[in-house]
């Protein structure tokens, strides 16, 4: 009897443990996305409206970049990121060790707030605007267009399964900083320039559902 209820006990708290498990994976993971507007120098800029306010990392990132559901935008050496919902800027510095690092940056973000992210790539600079405020330069001194080798930027954010946003890359902004340019503008002139804006929220499955308009 003994053994029993020994084994009742197990295995009621290895189904609680793996439900916990389960439960915390599901909660962890993220997903990750990169516009294919490649950037080599300049001034450019673009908006994110925070939809539903998840854990979110908005920024920049390289084409050295490698995103998956647990490592995000500023998770890595080539990427940079504002996560307003936890009040943290993330880049990570180590190339040796990889370890994520972050620290405090910028105001509290809710649902509703617009987040302006700026890269000034010949001068290796990120800077960030809420609601129109500047908030401050969050990265300087990072690889720039006068380097020897150019790397190219490409906008790219991080959501969890909470988080959603509406991203606006092309002018009318909120606010467009002096000297900026919007992201379109890095668009071939021969190119129709059309609202580029993206939906972005990830459907259950972690699948992207992100729509162009």
């Amino acid at each position: 009897a003994n053994c029993l209820l020994f084994l009742v006990i197990f295995a009621r708290n290895i189904q609680s443990f793996i439900f916990f498990f389960s439960s915390f994976l599901t909660r962890a993971l993220f997903t990750s996305q990169v516009l294919n507007i490649a950037l080599f120098s300049g001034k450019y800029y673009y908006e994110a409206k925070i939809t539903r306010s998840g854990v979110s990392q908005i920024g920049w990132c390289t084409l050295d970049s490698g995103f998956d559901s647990m490592c995000g935008v500023g998770d890595t050496v080539d990427s940079w990121a504002y996560d307003g919902s936890r009040q943290l800027k993330w880049h990570t510095k180590n190339v040796e060790d990889q370890r994520i690092t972050c620290e405090p940056f910028g105001p509290l973000w809710k649902t509703g707030d617009i987040v302006g992210c700026g890269i000034d790539i010949n001068n290796g600079k990120i800077e960030y605007w809420l609601n129109g405020n500047h908030i401050g330069v969050a990265f300087d001194g990072f690889k720039s267009s006068g380097d020897e080798v150019t790397p190219i930027y490409f906008p790219s954010w991080t959501l969890d399964r909470e988080g959603d946003l509406e991203c606006n890359y092309t002018a009318p902004f909120s606010k467009l900083p002096e000297g900026y340019l919007p992201v379109s503008d890095s668009l071939v002139p021969e190119l129709i320039k059309v609202n580029l804006f993206a939906v972005a929220r990830p459907d259950p499955h972690m699948r992207w559902a992100t729509g162009y308009c």
